[in-house]
């Protein structure tokens, strides 16, 4: 029967590996999305700022301001809805599907190993119990043997 710890150590190391890796890429990936966000929300305000100056002078500077709101409120809604919408990909299945497929090789393999040690003790109880045999048929021979041996003194 192959050993499948080293098995199991290697997967566990190259899983460990590509984790680190994944979250290093992801950090960075993070710290320039932030950065990203903190630019697009000032551009977003002077964008505001700009259309509100603009429609102060035709509209008033109440209507002006009602109207960049509602704009900003339809965007809102709008990202909002985009982004309750947003699924995992198809990839997401087939990754548990790999999962799923690996837990069932290891649970037939640790079902294996199992029914193989249970039959090793059953083995083990079984020359037990002859052997626990044996020294009783020994031990009536021994005594039968010292009976005789007094029996001829």
């Amino acid at each position: 029967m192959d050993d499948p710890r080293p098995k199991l150590q290697t997967l566990f190391k190259a899983q460990s590996v590509l984790t680190r890796i994944e979250l290093r890429a992801k950090a960075a990936q993070a710290v320039y999305m932030c950065i990203a966000l903190v630019f697009g929300l000032l551009a977003l305000g002077m964008l505001n700022l700009a259309a509100y100056l603009a429609l102060s002078d035709p509209v008033g500077p109440v209507w002006a301001g009602v109207i960049v709101a509602g704009i900003d409120l339809l965007l809102a809604i709008v990202l909002l809805k985009i982004a309750k919408g947003a699924e995992p990909g198809p990839e997401l299945e087939s990754a548990r599907e790999v999962r799923d497929l690996a837990m069932d090789a290891l649970t037939t393999d640790a079902d294996r190993v199992k029914s193989q040690v249970l039959a090793v003790r059953d083995d083990i109880k079984s020359v037990t119990s002859r052997i626990a045999g044996i020294t009783s048929v020994v031990g009536v021979i021994k005594g039968a043997l010292k009976k005789r041996k007094k029996e001829r003194s």
